[in-house]
């Protein structure tokens, strides 16, 4: 099993030296929410199909306690497992929500669909309203314009390309109204790098920049969005280095920086980022896994504590199914950034308790990171202090088939 923790100084692109922790604290600092009381609602995507060694039910609803306590469903809605179960289209995975939480959205994994859900402001059950062609396979993420009138999703199958659907005023949505080609040639890796694989579309902080990660090219294309009309508009791309498979990107939350994880190379690379000429320009590089892990490994998600200060990447071991996961528990490293550059110094990796963690993120307030591992269909959280480094494990909070997404929202306060 791997070592619970291992702490090590990163430098360019992978020469470490890693040393084992001691063993955190059992108890929660003072500082840290002690109420059971539900602080904020958990939406969790899962896969449901047999074809994805899944054993999802579909989309979870779960109220979350504020002191990293153990999750308490409120709800599931039942997806198609494959065979046809009733229920909403298989494999709902990636959510998003509306800027006022009245709408939740999903796309649905090796399908070519979306759907639109209401959310009870009482409650925060979700209501499932429609669902439309995305007009290509494999949805992979999604997000919501500025303006609240576009959902723009990234369809991942080779060639890979983005649409824009529209939302309606009732938060259903309507027809394709754009589509974008990737233009570029395939990567270096065989069976991984085919063609374009876009498989993120987060939003650069001045709302004028979609960033498109493209593991089947090495790129990180920008795109912009015609604001009245919908339509997507390539504006370049910026190339990482062979064999990278750039996945997901975040910015600092001051907005000078831009991080990304890379799937194949299973590393983070910092990149300065100009609002203003759509420009991202790499800084520095560094493995996620210590040299001590020899395992297969592969990037997966990436998030940012609120106050800047640190950096988390989930690892995950093995591809494809269940067989080929592991010897041993994946990880999650979490990175200090200096206050200066904000660059990853340091690292600390520790077990996620399962395998898989397709997902990582922090919940409101940033208080606790969780991870869900989507092979050993667990959720499992870890206590932040108000820097964002973990002081605390505090194990299994939910237990869920084959979880890849989780969306946080503010529970109902009536």
């Amino acid at each position: 099993m791997l070592d619970k923790q291992v702490r090590r100084r990163s430098i360019l692109m992978g020469a470490a030296a890693a040393a084992l922790t001691p063993t955190l604290a059992a108890a929660a600092p003072a500082w840290a929410g002690n109420s059971k009381g539900a602080a904020q609602l958990a939406y969790v995507g899962s896969r449901t199909t047999a074809a994805r060694d899944a054993r999802g039910d579909g989309i979870t609803v779960w109220s979350v306690p504020g002191d990293g306590s153990a999750w308490q469903k409120v709800q599931t809605i039942v997806a198609d497992d494959g065979t046809g179960r009733p229920g909403i289209p298989a494999n709902p995975t990636f959510l998003t929500f509306s800027a006022d939480h009245r709408y939740a959205y999903c796309i649905h994994g090796d399908l070519s669909l979306a759907s639109s859900f209401a959310v009870d402001p009482a409650t925060g059950k979700l209501t499932h309203l429609n669902t439309v062609d995305t007009r290509h396979p494999n949805p992979v993420h999604l997000s919501i314009s500025p303006n609240s009138r576009w959902l723009i999703v990234a369809n991942f199958a080779v060639p890979g390309d983005l649409c824009s659907i529209s939302i309606r005023s009732d938060g259903t949505l309507g027809a394709v109204a754009s589509r974008l080609a990737l233009p570029g040639e395939a990567g270096r890796t065989r069976g991984l790098q085919e063609g374009p694989n876009p498989h993120h579309v987060p939003w650069d902080p001045t709302g004028r920049w979609i960033l498109v990660p493209d593991r089947g090219q090495d790129a990180i294309h920008r795109v912009q969005l015609e604001a009245s009309s919908g339509r997507l508009v390539l504006g370049g791309a910026t190339r990482t280095r062979p064999g990278d498979g750039p996945r997901h990107l975040l910015f600092h939350p001051d907005g000078s920086h831009a991080y990304v994880i890379n799937e194949i190379s299973c590393s983070v690379t910092t990149y300065t980022w100009d609002g203003s000429t759509g420009t991202l320009t790499p800084l520095h590089a560094l493995r996620t896994v210590p040299p001590t892990d020899l395992r297969n490994m592969t990037g997966a998600e990436i998030a940012i504590h609120d106050s800047g200060r640190h950096l988390y990447a989930s690892n995950r071991s093995g591809t494809g199914g269940a067989a080929t996961a592991g010897p041993g528990e994946d990880t999650v490293t979490v990175l200090s950034l200096d206050g200066k550059d904000h660059l990853p110094e340091v690292s600390d990796v520790y077990s996620t308790g399962g395998l898989r963690p397709r997902f990582i993120g922090t919940d409101i307030g940033s208080k606790h990171l969780f991870a869900a591992n989507e092979i050993s269909d667990t959720i499992h959280g870890f206590t932040l202090t108000p820097s964002g480094k973990v002081t605390r494990q505090n194990g299994l909070v939910a237990k869920t088939g084959s979880p890849v997404c989780i969306h946080f929202i503010p529970a109902p306060t009536t």
